[in-house]
């Protein structure tokens, strides 16, 4: 029999914090058994339990420290949230449970967002639109209201609400309309600046800004002027003169160390180059037509030399920018070592956990197969449970940072699933008494007794089937020394098997040495 207490049944916690319950197990049974500690009604991912299975002793007590943490995001809404902590055992399946409430405070945070950041408003199309996003990333509902103001009073604004309702983890987008309050026909751009604001109706200290800009742009500028004015002469002297030779402005790249295997981005710009640039490289590599400013990537397997032409349509090429690449060796990498791997047990039962030993050097992800599960490279030692029956080969895989493997040799684990049947009790008994060590003459008559439960066959060695399923005796007379095996069986066939040996004094002819 098994009991279970908390220290509270009612705990509070802001997400992104967290909070200890204490549960205190007692075993009132008289003999030592494995128990179970698990949580049903909170989210697993916000309970930590430094040992899930633990051993207790007759009339043992043990006090179990949990660690509740939801993490500090929208999906920690704030509420109540009625949870039942339950000890199971693991020999008997017998259980006792607590209910206790997890009270999940609230926080409020929001993010606002714009675009674009800048819009223009013409003469003839005065109002822009921006779009204004709203996003809560606390854990409670609110009701948010907009406003927008620029310092110069130069621009009027119109939400298409003003204010919303938003949930914990949601996001919306409100309509907002801005236009400048002055147009002058001849001018030139003005810029302003303007900020947009969400805050909480209900809590006026949640708040969140965002700042974009409006060109405003007259009808005609003095640019606009100064350019049709010049618009016939620069027509002019484009077909009095030949086009400019093509022309490499810039060929680069970004990687000042490489290495053999290493991929590298060359970036270039170009003038007059209609029909794009030309790379080539001295191992024979070409590259037309790219664009006159662009980027490429290419890997390295050598030491190389890249060149850059600027291409026309006439076919010029210009004269050629080139970059020298010179590769190092890569560092090389340490083969990973499974330096021990064992598992301190070699059968067990359905639902025993087993502590796996293990020790690794140069790795940086360490799987344990058949289970794939992937073990901390920080420690030394993994428990897993034995969730079906049958023969099971653990061994470890460990990899380094390229990948590269070493893998252990297999442990052979055997799970046998546990019998329904039990042996109460199964003993000799003389004039009543348990004949225990004691040894006896030959011919001399002794009890088998037993108490069996959950039993759908049993029998003893050199007897047969017994007819009693639940208790009886019967009498016995061995000539030697022998050993009685009770073998019982479950409706599933599962044995469970005990053992009594009856000693019998040796006579002067070398008799009774079963």
């Amino acid at each position: 029999m098994i009991s279970i207490s908390l220290a509270k049944d009612q705990l509070a916690v802001e997400p992104g914090s967290a909070v200890t319950l204490t549960c205190t197990t007692t075993n009132h049974a008289q003999t030592a058994g494995r128990f179970e500690i698990e949580i049903e009604g909170l989210d697993h991912e916000w309970i930590a339990l430094p040992a899930p299975a633990f051993t207790l002793g007759a009339d043992e007590t043990r006090a179990h420290k949990i660690l509740i943490k939801p993490p500090r995001s929208a999906e920690s809404k704030a509420g109540s949230y009625p949870f039942v902590v339950r000890v199971r055992s693991l020999d008997t399946g017998e259980g006792a449970e607590a209910q206790a409430v997890l009270e999940v405070e609230g926080f409020s945070l929001i993010s606002l967002e714009i675009a674009p950041k800048r819009g223009a408003a013409k003469y003839l199309s005065k109002e822009e639109d921006f779009a204004v996003t709203v996003i809560n990333l606390g854990n409670t509902d609110q009701t948010l209201q907009f406003f927008a103001d620029d310092p110069e009073d130069g621009c009027t604004y119109q939400f298409a609400a003003d204010r919303v309702q938003i949930a914990p983890g949601q996001q919306k987008q409100v309509a907002l309309k801005v236009q400048p309050t002055h147009f002058p026909l001849i001018g030139a751009p003005r810029l302003f600046g303007f900020g947009v604001s969400a805050r909480g109706v209900q809590n006026p200290h949640l708040n969140a800004n965002v700042q974009a800009q409006i060109e405003r742009r007259s009808l005609i500028t003095p640019t606009v002027l100064l350019v049709t004015l010049l618009i016939f002469a620069l027509a002019i002297g484009w077909w009095a003169i030949r086009p400019q030779p093509p022309k490499m402005d810039s060929f680069s790249t970004d990687s000042a160390i490489v290495y053999v295997g290493d991929t590298i981005r060359l970036k270039w710009t170009a003038e007059g180059a209609d029909t794009g640039v030309l790379i080539e490289s001295d191992k024979g590599d070409s590259f037309p037509n790219n664009e006159k400013n662009g980027w490429m990537d290419v890997q390295i397997k050598g030491p190389v030399v890249f060149y850059a032409y600027a291409v026309n349509k006439a076919g010029f090429r210009s004269e050629p920018l080139k970059i020298t690449i010179t590769p190092q060796l890569p560092e090389a990498v340490p083969l990973p070592k499974i330096e021990k791997f064992s598992i301190d047990k070699r059968t067990a039962k359905v639902g025993d956990t087993i502590t796996i030993q293990y020790s690794v050097s140069n790795a940086t992800k360490i799987i344990l197969q058949p289970t794939n599960d992937v073990l901390p490279l920080n420690m030394t030692s993994y428990q897993t449970a034995l969730n079906k029956a049958g023969t099971i080969n653990f061994s470890l895989i460990a990899y380094n940072k390229i990948d590269q493997a070493d893998q252990s040799k297999q442990i052979t684990v055997v799970v046998t699933e546990p019998s329904d049947a039990s042996i109460i009790s199964f003993q000799a008994m003389q004039a009543g008494a348990p004949l225990e060590d004691k040894e006896i003459e030959p011919g001399t008559t002794v009890s088998l007794e037993w108490q069996i439960s959950g039993a759908s066959r049993a029998e003893i060695s050199g007897i047969g089937q017994l007819p009693d399923l639940e208790k009886g005796t019967i009498d016995v007379t061995p000539a030697q020394t022998t050993v009685y095996t009770l073998t019982v069986k479950d409706s599933k066939g599962r044995p469970v098997v005990g053992k009594v040996t009856v000693k019998v004094k040796k006579t002067p002819e070398g008799g009774g040495n079963g």
